[in-house]
């Protein structure tokens, strides 16, 4: 599934669902989709998003940026799934401007098995995320710099890939810093961690 060429990226699907253009693509086989870019269609309100279990009556298993999509300078800095590239966040002049990304919680379906890097970076308005179920790993940067998280439904466990996960997360309970840059372990959260512990809706 990470495989560019078990996507056909030669045609792009857009939904519209609940302020948000959804940008995807579907497998070869059609059996299986990829949003890998949002764009919000509200930028006044704060908006609670519920990302689609399906596009094209596809399954959406994947989320966010991959680097085969891009060239150059883009393919160097990844995108959160709504465009904002992690060199536009490391500019200090630009980062105020783009923590006021209108987006305050998100809802993933629990078809979603991949999520890229830096999906949810940068998103200085998100404070809750919930997690699909089938997600086992958490790539570079998956929430850096979104710094008033409060809490994230995590699933049961999952393997931290690469540091800076949780990077500059300040708002998030229960995470000491040494937490946030930990590389290659597997994490395990406690029932009595009530904030950031798996509820089922």
């Amino acid at each position: 599934m990470e495989r560019l060429d078990y996507w056909d990226i030669t045609k792009e699907y857009t939904v519209a669902e609940q302020d948000v253009t959804y940008h995807t693509y579907l497998s070869k086989d059609k059996k299986e989709s990829w949003i890998f870019k949002a764009d919000l269609l509200n930028k006044e309100k704060m908006l609670d998003i519920i990302i689609p279990q399906k596009i094209e009556n596809a399954p959406v298993v994947r989320l966010g940026y991959s680097a085969d999509l891009y060239q150059g300078e883009e393919a160097a800095w990844p995108q959160n799934l709504f465009g904002v590239t992690m060199f536009d966040y490391c500019d200090a002049d630009s980062r105020p401007t783009l923590e006021i990304l209108n987006v305050k919680s998100v809802v993933m379906p629990d078809t979603i098995r991949e999520m890229g890097s830096c999906t949810f970076g940068a998103m200085g308005n998100l404070k809750y995320i919930h997690l699909s179920d089938k997600l086992t790993s958490l790539k570079n940067g998956t929430f850096f710099g979104s710094k008033d998280i409060k809490k994230i439904d995590f699933p049961a466990k999952f393997k931290v890939e690469a540091a800076n996960v949780f990077g500059y997360c300040d708002g998030l309970p229960g995470l000491a810093h040494e937490t946030k840059y930990l590389k290659m372990i597997r994490l395990h959260f406690p029932v009595i961690w009530l904030l950031i512990k798996r509820k089922k809706h």
